[in-house]
């Protein structure tokens, strides 16, 4: 499972959410949401599994 920053950042933009919404629903710092956002890190599944819940989106839509 390989993560897609292109594919977050797409969603992000749609949902019209920041990197700061998306830490307060995940308990994710927001230095990480960036990293993920820019693709400097690459989440593991279970961070994966929380950024889809947070998103309303199904996990598959944030892999290539």
């Amino acid at each position: 499972m390989i993560f897609n920053s292109e594919k977050f950042c797409t969603i992000l933009a749609k949902k019209q959410l920041s990197i700061r919404e998306v830490a307060k629903r995940t308990n994710i710092h927001e230095s990480n949401i960036s990293k993920y956002k820019t693709g400097s890190q690459k989440p593991n599944p279970k961070t994966i599994g929380k950024l889809a819940e947070a998103l309303e989106i199904d996990a598959i839509d944030l892999i290539k």
